[in-house]
């Protein structure tokens, strides 16, 4: 090989590894009950605000290792093809393995917002948010939140809390509350399910998409023939899905997440 072409290689490879950087902490900082999360961090030369998408993890990422591995959201959005075309603030907050982002069980397909208090974990979690919102360069209209599984519960609960600060959201295999859709319809959602998921019935998003559908609200739904639990996997390789995610935007402002 010769020096001018390993000199291209060696520099696209580099080129490749800054996309961006990780962040971790705990927030709130030095708090004995502070849940760990990562930040990541986008190359951006122009100092520009950017959007930030928030990625809640399923049951299996709980604990306090601190780690991004297995949200398939910041997977696919950290990686340099998309942070290319779409660079964004990437936040992954970690639920302590003794809570659940929502309390309740999954196995129902969804929930009532009145009878499920905020838990503790995504009480801070928006928080979180809030805070990474305010101290750094994102536009406050292109926040948007997606989780899978138990973060898909998560997402549902974080804009039917919040409908006036998510401008779009992306459950995958989760369920919300149909009775309280009447709060999102401003929100733009794209929900994905897979059709044999006997962990979390799609029911729970078919039934979000029904009602939403029905208030005129600018809702997708996609659901996957014969794929069970795991349809994170199609959804975010669901071609369109990454361009129409950076699209959407707030036409009304934004107001921070209650706490």
């Amino acid at each position: 090989m010769k020096t001018s072409q390993l000199f291209i290689l060696l520099t696209a490879a580099f080129s490749s590894l800054q996309a961006g950087e990780i962040k971790k902490g705990t927030f709130p900082e030095g708090a004995p009950d502070a849940i760990p999360y990562q930040l990541f961090i986008p190359d951006n030369p122009g100092n520009k605000p950017l959007p930030l998408v928030v990625c809640f993890h399923g049951a299996a990422g709980r604990g306090n290792d601190n780690t991004a591995r297995g949200i398939h959201a910041f997977e696919v959005l950290s990686s340099p093809e998309v942070q290319k075309n779409h660079p964004a603030y990437l936040l992954a907050p970690q639920c302590p393995m003794s809570d659940k982002w929502v309390n309740v069980t999954w196995s129902g397909g969804g929930f009532s917002l009145k009878d499920s208090p905020i838990s503790k974990s995504l009480k801070t979690a928006l928080d979180l948010v809030r805070s990474v919102a305010a101290t750094n360069r994102v536009v406050p209209d292109r926040i948007y939140v997606t989780g899978q599984s138990m973060g898909g519960y998560a997402t549902w609960y974080s804009i039917l809390s919040n409908p006036d600060f998510f401008a779009a959201a992306v459950p995958v295999c989760g369920g919300g509350d149909p009775s309280a859709a009447e709060r999102i319809k401003g929100v733009a959602v794209w929900a994905f399910h897979g059709a044999d998921d006997k962990t979390v019935p799609p029911k729970g998003s078919r039934d979000m998409f029904e009602r939403l559908k029905a208030l005129g609200a600018p809702v997708k739904y996609t659901e996957f023939p014969g794929v069970g639990h795991m349809s994170m996997n199609q959804a975010w390789a669901e071609p369109g899905l990454i361009p129409w995610l950076f699209e959407q935007k707030k036409s009304s402002g934004t107001t921070a997440p209650k706490p």
